[in-house]
């Protein structure tokens, strides 16, 4: 899938999930409210690397690509401020995968 929005949890929870196969896959994180997804596809304009499943009723707001460009151009600090969110987040996560692939690989 292309990524074309940014989702941002308000309710419930939703599970990453690293597709290997029809119904199989890996679990990568598990997101609650104030958590988002899909931004890494609206930066590198590449197809999704996972799938979002609600595990269980959440509600999702959606901001899409052209309204997330315009609010990133719209206001510096607030550009930057989001932009070190999103690092941050990225980082954590870039984290936390390098951390289960030491314990996988002991």
């Amino acid at each position: 899938d292309r990524g074309d929005s940014l989702y941002i949890v308000e309710s419930g929870t939703v599970e990453v999930i690293k597709e290997e196969g029809e119904g199989t896959g890996t679990h990568l994180a598990t997101l609650g409210p104030g958590e988002f997804f899909g931004e890494m596809s609206l930066i590198n304009r590449q197809p999704r690397t996972a799938a979002v499943r609600a595990a269980e009723p959440a509600v999702l707001l959606k901001l899409p690509k052209t309204n997330f460009q315009e609010m990133l151009s719209r206001n510096h600090h607030t550009s930057l401020k989001i932009t070190y969110n999103i690092a941050r987040v990225l980082s954590d996560r870039l984290d936390a995968m390098n951390r289960k692939l030491d314990d996988v690989n002991g």
